[in-house]
């Protein structure tokens, strides 16, 4: 896993402690091949206790369940887009042991800590770690577009000279990661993650 400094968050504001924290970004066209077994490996690595995710995208659909299954607690981010509401009489539907999806939305939201309000202009100056989770833009290229959400994102990291994380979509190859306590497998596969230093993007 490609080191990370941990930036923290105070999600309870009555208190001054602070926990490692991240904010999740991911593209509507992203795939979630592997992507749940990728995010579970991420919180376990930087011991991650606080998240950040919208939930309009099944990227983010995805992510929260991996933070429900891991017991990290998770709000939802409100920076514009229409962001769903949870009718309690569709909770008992989720599964968590079947692939997210659109439908996981209700449950995912009820579940969810607590609503932030962020302006669009401001997503990359949160106090969290920065997750990109991009589409491929051709067959050779991820799309970090400015007129993406990701793409945006970089945009101010960049300007604001903050490091991303970024999940690479399969399409770039996977990392093959050892199970030696497996009974089942010697070996897995994740998503590579790919650490996104300022000096790296002015290249």
């Amino acid at each position: 896993m490609t080191d990370l400094a941990v930036h923290t968050d105070t999600p309870d504001h009555d208190t001054t402690n602070t926990v490692p924290t991240a904010v999740f970004f991911a593209d509507p066209r992203a795939t979630t091949f592997l992507l749940a077994d990728t995010i579970g490996s991420l919180l376990a690595a930087y011991s991650i206790q606080h998240a950040y995710v919208d939930l309009t995208t099944l990227g983010g659909v995805t992510v929260a369940g991996e933070l429900l299954r891991a017991g990290v607690a998770y709000t939802l981010l409100d920076f514009g887009q229409q962001v769903p509401t949870a009718p309690a009489d569709h909770t008992a539907q989720f599964d968590l042991e079947q692939p997210r999806s659109l439908a996981d939305i209700p449950y995912l939201s009820a579940m969810s800590a607590d609503t932030l309000t962020v302006k669009v202009e401001e997503l990359a100056a949160m106090n969290a770690n920065l997750v990109l989770i991009p589409a491929m833009a051709d067959e050779r290229l991820i799309d970090f577009s400015p007129n993406s959400l990701v793409g945006a994102v970089l945009v101010q990291a960049e300007e604001i000279q903050r490091d991303v994380l970024v999940l690479s979509p399969p399409q770039r190859g996977l990392r093959c990661v050892p199970t030696p306590d497996s009974d089942v497998a010697p070996e897995r596969y994740e998503l590579q993650t790919l650490l996104i230093r300022v000096d790296d993007t002015q290249e």
